[in-house]
């Protein structure tokens, strides 16, 4: 009785396996099967094609061909390189460039200033740097060395451990859990509170951010300022100290 060509399928087959290695070949290595000299043959082939074509090209190669592009192009190590030099700039297109590019720096930096401003205005923060870095210490004292080892803050405080490193405004767990802290009117629950430490955490990371570049921009005016100072007046004195930037002294001369 055949086997319905259907259910044929679903039949257990013979599981055929690839010849591994012999054991006193393994110093040669693996063991290529078919499919492994396919790839590699057709690699040679390719390889064997591309260089037959190159030289073909070689051959063939007419040694009058000029282009007007090869006025213009060198080669390096066999590879053809531009040689064509940049438009040369006048004195006054140079002065101009360098008068846009301080405005432009002069423009950000009032930007970043009043964006500085605002936010430290809403963070009620008068110094220039981020609240990691003011170092504020809360000392307490115990009886022993144990009571050191001991020592929990978070029970000593009797505040959860998100909100210890707040040096104002520390409510605690008490006050949390009856709800009776109130912002703007409304009742904030201890969720809420930790939402509004991370938003906080986040706007002193901004500011810090903005202070730095507020700083980068003001140094790179300040070197554009000082380039255009230099080309267009030469009765300078240029004082070199030791370990610190140079010195730029300007004669004095008399006005007409």
């Amino acid at each position: 009785m055949k086997t319905p060509a259907a259910y044929r399928k679903h039949l257990p087959r013979k599981h055929h396996r690839e010849r591994a290695q012999l054991s006193g070949r393994q110093k040669f290595g693996f063991l290529e099967k078919h499919q492994d000299y396919v790839k590699r043959a057709r690699d040679f082939h390719k390889k064997r094609d591309a260089i037959r074509k190159l030289k073909e090209k070689a051959a063939f190669r007419n040694p009058d061909e000029f282009y007007y592009a090869m006025e213009k192009t060198q080669r390096k190590g066999g590879i053809h390189q531009s040689i064509q030099k940049g438009k040369e700039r006048t004195h006054d297109e140079v002065t101009r460039m360098q008068s846009e590019d301080i405005n432009y720096l002069n423009l950000k930096h009032t930007q970043e200033m009043k964006k500085i401003e605002n936010m430290q205005g809403s963070l009620q923060m008068i110094r220039d740097v981020a609240p990691e870095k003011i170092q504020k210490r809360h000392t307490v004292f115990v009886d022993s060395e144990e009571s050191v080892d001991e020592f929990d803050p978070e029970e000593y405080f009797e505040t959860p451990k998100a909100l210890l490193t707040r040096s104002y405004n520390r409510p605690s767990r008490e006050t949390l859990e009856s709800g009776d802290i109130l912002i703007n009117g409304e009742s904030i629950t201890s969720d809420d509170l930790q939402k509004l430490e991370k938003q906080k955490k986040r706007s002193y990371e901004e500011l810090a951010a903005r202070i730095v570049r507020r700083k980068k921009i003001k140094q790179n005016l300040q070197s554009l300022q000082l380039k255009k100072a230099l080309t267009q007046n030469g009765n300078v004195n240029k004082k070199q100290r030791e370990g610190k930037e140079p010195v730029f002294k300007w004669r004095k001369q008399r006005s007409k």
